[in-house]
């Protein structure tokens, strides 16, 4: 029997189910990977359509030796458990020693760096892509500059008639996919909800961190961060509403003489995430993408190919001004 092409760690998550329902849709087998099979098997029972999936369930620890194991035969491993800065290195290694295509949900942008620094040219070597940031979501060329912490800024969103408050994220990987690029000078990247009060909120939280968690030894940090976690989100949040959460992404670039606007108007973050991973392993299963190594979503499986996608299943649209 043929293994399966697919391997989703943290199937039991949020965004593993998700994953899940769009392989489904690409009919693509796959096998959905976590630390409690029983886990796995109730939540993926209540995916839509699943009972027409060609899938199994697997019950893995986190070592790097069994999820070699687990992942060798397939192609592709699509990674959710984060946060990736501390769960996502043995996952990689084993995709790479696997000879596995790796992706994942995460914008941490200290995990991306390391991706790029790390594991780019190794999984080049073998004519495989790590895509971190294969999901929805300031600095010089060549140099990497932080905002001033803990600081909001008032933006200007299309279709708003007030300005948003939003903060720079450290979830962004936009300066590092642009980082070496020859066109871009600069990219500085801002982030938000379209609901003034939980961001002065998550503002006042960012100050209290600054302030109070982040003089703390690195073990204690992690303990009152663990803990701040829990208090916001017990729980996994509900299915999405496409009437209710929405999407705004503006990309404005400028050189000397000319200047673009992309806007792009869309419905349920994390549903177009587990369709962009959907996407990219359906891919990544039948055909090589168009870069080896470290890359990011765009220049691997295509700019075009991605907007399609999400066009298809009417959750983005995408809007041009020069």
């Amino acid at each position: 029997m043929c293994k399966r092409p697919v391997v989703v760690c943290g199937a039991s998550g949020f965004s593993g189910r998700l994953i899940a329902e769009f392989l489904r849709e690409y009919n693509v087998p796959f096998i959905a990977a976590g630390r409690n099979q029983k886990r796995v098997q109730e939540v993926l029972s209540r995916v839509p359509g699943i009972e027409t999936a060609d899938y199994e369930v697997a019950e893995v620890q986190g070592t790097v030796e069994e999820l070699t194991k687990l992942f060798s035969g397939s192609k592709v491993v699509c990674n959710t458990v984060g946060p990736l800065i501390y769960y996502g290195l043995p996952v990689i290694e084993a995709s790479l020693r696997a000879g596995c295509h790796y992706l994942d949900i995460s914008g941490e942008q200290t995990w991306v760096r390391q991706v790029a620094e790390n594991w780019g040219a190794k999984f080049a070597e073998k004519g495989l892509v790590a895509a971190p940031a294969t999901a929805y979501m300031s600095s010089a060329q060549n140099q990497y500059k932080p905002w001033p912490r803990a600081k909001a800024y008032e933006v200007v969103a299309p279709s708003c008639i007030q300005t948003q408050l939003a903060l720079p994220w450290g979830g962004f990987p936009h300066p590092v996919w642009f980082k070496n690029d020859p066109l871009v000078a600069n990219v500085r990247t801002l982030g938000g909800l379209l609901d003034r009060q939980i961001m002065e909120t998550v503002a006042a939280t960012e100050k209290h961190f600054e302030e109070k968690i982040r003089p703390l030894p690195k073990q204690e940090q992690e303990r009152r961060l663990s803990e701040m976690a829990s208090s916001v989100q017990p729980g996994t949040p509900p299915r999405e509403n496409t009437k209710l959460h929405r999407t705004i992404d503006v990309v404005l670039g400028r050189g000397s003489m000319k200047f673009t606007q992309c806007t792009m108007f869309g419905t349920c973050a994390y549903r177009q995430t587990g369709l962009v991973q959907a996407f990219a392993a359906h891919h990544l299963a039948y055909a090589p993408p168009r870069k080896v190594g470290f890359a990011s979503p765009c220049e691997a499986f295509g700019h075009r190919e991605l907007l399609q996608a999400l066009e298809n299943h009417g959750l983005s649209r995408a809007h041009f001004s020069s």
